[in-house]
């Protein structure tokens, strides 16, 4: 199993359970207001989940301290291998204003800060091996993204 979710409520969802196996695509589909987001958003742990678990696989990504994870939230998740690509980027995925060095490398701060400090060197060599293998194509690292 490379993904499993059982019982899981959060916000806007309730006792959701369901199993992806290697090699399958899982659509959600509803009307607005149905739970689609919020669900993705509790298997990502953008929402706090109530009840419920997610394991990917086969390890626990849920509550806090859990089987070494440090707190609860998306970062643990992006470490087990799941991301999120969300409904509206401009809304939710991108920080317009900043640059797309800034934007690409908010996922992995953990790999190009210590005690709270980006180092800009590490953030625009970590920037450019992402982009490259995403094949993002941007006028430069510090254009706005927007």
């Amino acid at each position: 199993m490379v993904l499993s979710v059982a019982g899981l409520t959060a916000p806007g969802v309730s006792d959701v359970s369901f199993e992806l196996r290697a090699g399958e695509i899982v659509g959600l589909a509803g009307l607005v207001g149905a739970g689609r987001s919020e669900l993705a958003m509790a298997v990502y742990r953008a929402h706090k989940a109530s009840a419920g678990t997610v394991t990917v696989a086969g390890r626990s990504t849920t509550g806090p301290r859990r089987l070494g994870w440090r707190r609860a939230g998306p970062h643990e998740s992006l470490r087990a291998g799941v991301a999120m690509i969300p409904e509206s980027r401009k809304e939710q995925g991108l920080l317009l204003r900043r640059s797309v060095n800034e934007n690409v490398s908010l996922a992995s701060l953990d790999q190009v800060s210590r005690a709270g400090m980006v180092s800009r060197t590490a953030e625009r060599q970590a920037v450019r091996q992402i982009m490259a293998k995403l094949e993002v194509r941007a006028h430069s690292q510090a254009a706005p993204a927007g």
